[in-house]
């Protein structure tokens, strides 16, 4: 993420945005988005003020409007008058999403948004998310190490595991036909249990124990 942002070069290898290298192209000349796992937000400032920034440095008009759609479809707008300080930490992050939002950057990356936030408002903001993403037109690049928030989110799932790419395609593709065991473990919750096993033609006979014939390990054996 810090990479396609702009923040860190890569050692090798090019970035493609609409089939244009970005590898060197400053942060600030660069239309992206960014919320990381803690919220940011300008601390002077009132939550309509940090929802308005990106909007009014593109001198964009109904600016107050705007400001109030975005609180509204993420239920702050009761807040806009208050400064970052006096909301809880779910509230502020909605603060940061909604000015995400505004920018309308055509790529927006998401660093695990949620995991500082308890358990009932991740859910309640991980549904709102889902709609939000479907609406616009952004890309929307999401990082999460939970493999029912990649489920739940849909669209398409990369696996990455210590560097490397194990997989990519749509997110129930993945899920339901990991490529390797690596992947499989991956969205294993809660993990797996392996058994050593040979495969005949008759089926599968488990490590110094009984032979699993076809047909009953189709129907005993989870999916």
């Amino acid at each position: 993420m810090r990479i396609m942002a702009g923040l860190d070069v890569p050692t090798s290898g090019r970035v493609m945005v609409d089939g244009r290298d970005v590898v060197g192209v400053p942060v600030r000349d660069r239309n992206v988005a960014m919320v990381y796992q803690q919220f940011i937000n300008y601390p002077s400032l009132k939550v309509r003020d940090n929802i308005a920034s990106p909007l009014k440095l593109r001198g964009e008009k109904n600016v107050d409007q705007r400001v109030r759609e975005l609180a509204e479809k993420l239920h702050i707008e009761m807040f806009l008058d208050r400064l970052p300080a006096e909301l809880s930490g779910g509230q502020q992050q909605r603060v940061a999403l909604a000015r995400a939002l505004a920018k309308g950057a055509p790529l927006m990356l998401l660093d695990e948004p949620l995991v500082n936030l308890d358990y009932k408002l991740r859910e309640e903001l991980r549904d709102e998310l889902t709609a939000l993403f479907a609406a616009g037109n952004s890309t929307v690049v999401y990082a999460t190490t939970e493999p029912g928030e990649a489920l739940l989110l849909g669209g398409y799932t990369a696996v990455l595991d210590e560097g490397e790419l194990l997989q990519y395609g749509p997110t129930a593709e993945v899920f339901h036909k990991p490529a390797s065991l690596r992947v499989a473990r991956a969205f294993s919750d809660p993990p797996m249990n392996l058994l050593a096993a040979d495969a005949t033609h008759e089926g599968v006979r488990l490590e110094g124990g009984p032979l699993l014939a076809l047909g009953l390990a189709s129907k005993s054996t989870p999916s």
